[in-house]
């Protein structure tokens, strides 16, 4: 008589969730214990501009994040990559395709050769002349003005943290992680960095996400 067995694939799929949910959890408990600080807000609502004020500008340009410094808003998403020469980039896609008069992936590109590529939105203004921005132009524009929700999307934590210790903008800065890598990343070489990650993809109503919490607090808080 064979057993009966449970194909691999749905054995992943409950690993990887029971991962997720875990690091979900000890990231909220860490951060709580240890007190980290996410960045002061000017608004009761936090107003985050989703790649900048991309409404008359290309998203993720520094045009776009000067809008939004103008609109009032207290945080700027921004997503950041790395190119073949290891430098840090903006650029929500993996491909230069959608937003550049280029193509191909972010990685296969030198920093010299992205950087000739224009900025391409056929639904606004300025879309001809704009460079793709790097990081550290953008920890230049935000410090002081703006809080940045830093969407870290490929690229290297020791690198992107060290630039962020140089602009001395730890304060204004949360990290959106994509990864458990990243998690792991964050937290060695950035302890006290506030990260922010998704929830459960069956969240999808108040009732969910009441039933959530609930769990989420049981296995927080149990001894």
């Amino acid at each position: 008589m064979l057993r009966s067995q449970i194909p691999f694939n749905q054995v992943k799929i409950f690993f990887t969730s029971w991962f997720i949910c875990t690091l979900f959890c000890t990231a909220l408990f860490a951060q709580k214990n240890n007190k980290i600080i996410f960045p002061s807000s000017k608004n009761k609502i936090i107003v985050i501009a989703h790649r900048g004020d991309h409404t008359i500008a290309p998203e993720n340009s520094l045009l776009a994040i000067q809008n939004a410094i103008n609109d009032g808003a207290d945080y700027v998403e921004i997503d950041l990559r790395t190119t073949k020469d290891n430098q840090l980039v903006l650029m929500h896609d993996a491909s230069v395709d959608r937003m550049t008069n280029g193509f191909g992936k972010v990685a296969t590109f030198t920093y010299d050769s992205i950087r000739a590529l224009k900025l391409y939105n056929k639904s606004v203004n300025h879309s001809d002349t704009l460079q793709v921005p790097n990081f550290e132009e953008v920890l230049q524009l935000c410090k002081h003005k703006i809080n940045i929700y830093l969407d870290f999307k490929e690229a290297n934590v020791q690198e992107a943290y060290a630039a962020i210790q140089k602009a001395h903008m730890e304060d204004q800065m949360v990290v959106y992680i994509n990864t458990p890598n990243q998690f792991v990343d964050w937290r060695k070489w950035a302890p006290k960095m506030p990260l922010i990650l998704s929830l459960n993809s069956k969240v999808n109503d108040s009732l969910a996400m009441a039933q959530y919490l609930s769990r989420t607090r049981k296995i927080m808080f149990k001894s």
